[in-house]
């Protein structure tokens, strides 16, 4: 059992029976009851998706698989009935060998925990308060009118820290609900905070959380929260999916993000705080040219595996002109869609922001090859050197110069960046790490009782300083509250110290906001005005 796990967790790896609807459909039924809780696994033959769809015919939610190995999906049913779970193969394969087996069902009612009473309340919420003891079904009429007028979260200043906020998330529900949380991605408040709290007697449930004013945040809402702390990097697949099935969009905040599905179940709510930093180059511009995205496929000899690539050529591209600098970005599922790179690069280039650059979006193999390649991998290194780089040049003018090409990433992709660099420096000689996991050991190893430096600081202080430059950025919220040392702004200051201490031009930035998408798009635009500054004195 991994730590995090719940023990009432059991598996029954009941396989279920398809029924094909043509050679390229095959389609389950599962019954459920209301506010179950359904984990499924998966493997097929054949590359394709797999669609839940509720009794009323609405999607529910969606996994891609890629035939070359199973997974894990969840979904709570928030009605009672028949649910249609539809395997779909594309590009008209035949469906092949499938098996799908429900590992776990259970009703989140039965597995909750009560939530402290103590909380922060909003003037709105305290006016409620009044209003019910004088005319309660008119108190709760005018709250919900005014709920709707306004959106939310609702925001008020605060009493005591002009630099925060107070935001109020409510629910309207008189269903046997035992508990509703915010999963926001930034983690600084209290955790009893993020649980919202029932106005007995109506349909009223809310909570109340301090946040910096200056912050871009995404959140969703989850019902019937099993007991147990939320899930850290400990806890397996299972009970991760377990535990966010229930996640879902915020009914009366009309933002979102990341919606690419139209699944209340499949995107996130925007909350975007008065003091946010612009963002001016992450969205679609109608009026201006755009450059070019090419996919295709690229086998590696020396990983032994295949994965997804893209490339990005400029507006006005020719194979005749350049030589063109050069830009290497790992995860290309994220940053072809929730960081648009293509976009960003057109809208900087046409502020003549930077000067016209290739840029390669580098997919991660099948299966777990992402947490095993990008973490400080020196054959992922050398594939990048050695393979995709010669095959890029051999079909794009591209630079020369090691200093005119980027190697960027984040998360793990921050981290495996800036071991690239450090591997292969007379190749990719400047680093772009959004939020990089620099408190990442090699496995086996308790980072706890890790060496006195996290592994790649170690491995910097022991080279002799190389012809590298970097922009590092992280998160505020980007903070340990688990105590299992995996801070990411903690280590990402400690790199930047040792990097200044050696002597390496690098700017490093922290922004508002946590582990996600929403900062990382602006500070990729960023970090691009700043290394391609150079690259005027850098010509090859």
């Amino acid at each position: 059992m991994h730590k995090g796990d719940r023990p009432d967790l059991q598996f029954n790896r009941q396989g279920l029976q398809g029924i094909p609807e043509g050679p390229d459909t095959l389609v389950y039924t599962l019954e459920l009851v209301q506010q179950a809780v359904v984990l499924l696994a998966f493997a097929s033959e054949a590359e394709g998706t797999l669609t839940v769809f509720a009794p009323c015919g609405g999607r529910v939610k969606g996994s891609a698989t890629d035939g070359k190995g199973g997974c894990l999906f969840a979904f709570a049913a928030d009605q009672p009935g028949s649910y249609r779970i539809q395997f779909q193969t594309i590009a008209n394969q035949a469906v092949g060998s499938c098996r799908l087996t429900l590992k776990q069902c259970w009703r989140t009612t039965d597995r909750v925990s009560p939530v402290p009473a103590e909380r922060l309340e909003s003037r709105l919420i305290q006016k409620l308060r009044r209003n019910l003891l004088v005319q309660p079904k008119q108190a709760l009429e005018e709250f919900w009118q005014e709920i709707d007028a306004q959106g939310t979260p609702l925001q008020e200043e605060h009493p005591d820290h002009p630099g925060l906020r107070l935001c109020t998330f409510v629910w309207r529900s008189m269903e046997n609900i035992s508990n509703i949380r915010i999963h926001l991605l930034f983690r600084t408040a209290l955790p009893n905070d993020y649980f919202m709290k029932h106005i007995e007697q109506t349909d009223v449930w809310y909570t109340t959380v301090q946040l910096p004013a200056r912050g871009r945040y995404a959140y969703q809402i989850q019902l019937n929260v099993p007991p147990g702390p939320p899930p850290d990097m400990d806890s397996s697949p299972e009970y991760k999916l377990m535990y966010f099935a229930s996640a879902q969009l915020d009914p009366f905040n009309p933002r979102r993000c990341f919606d690419e599905h139209g699944s209340r179940y499949e995107g996130l709510s925007l909350l975007e705080m008065p003091d946010a930093p612009a963002q001016p180059w992450t969205a679609q511009r109608p009026a201006i040219e755009r450059g070019n995205i090419s996919r295709s496929y690229f086998f590696s000899s020396l990983l032994q595996d295949e994965r997804p690539v893209a490339v990005y050529t400029p507006p006005g591209y020719s194979g005749q002109a350049g030589p063109y600098g050069l830009m290497f970005v790992f995860d290309e599922q994220w940053f072809l869609t929730r960081v648009p790179t293509a976009t960003i690069l057109d809208n900087l280039l046409a502020d003549k922001a930077i000067p016209p650059l290739v840029a390669v979006i580098i997919g991660n193999g099948p299966g777990e090859a992402r947490s095993r390649q990008l973490p400080c991998n020196p054959l992922f290194a050398d594939f990048m050197a050695s393979e995709l780089l010669p095959w890029v040049k051999s079909r794009y003018p591209v630079t020369e110069n090691p200093a005119r090409i980027i190697v960027a990433g984040a998360s793990y992709g921050g981290l495996a960046a800036s071991y690239v660099a450090l591997r292969r420096p007379e190749v990719f000689g400047q680093v772009l790490s959004l939020s990089g996991s620099y408190w990442w050991t090699s496995p086996g190893k308790n980072i706890r009782f890790a060496p006195p430096h996290p592994q790649l600081v170690s491995l910097y202080l022991q080279q002799p300083k190389l012809p590298l430059q970097f922009y590092l950025t992280a998160g505020i919220g980007e903070i340990d509250l688990s105590g299992c040392g995996r801070s990411i702004l903690t280590t990402n200051r400690y790199l930047r110290d040792v990097f200044l201490a050696k002597g390496y031009e690098v700017r490093y930035e922290e922004f508002v906001g946590g582990h996600d998408f929403l900062s990382w798009r602006g500070k990729m635009a960023e970090g691009l005005r700043y290394l391609t500054a150079s690259w005027q004195s850098n010509n090859d």
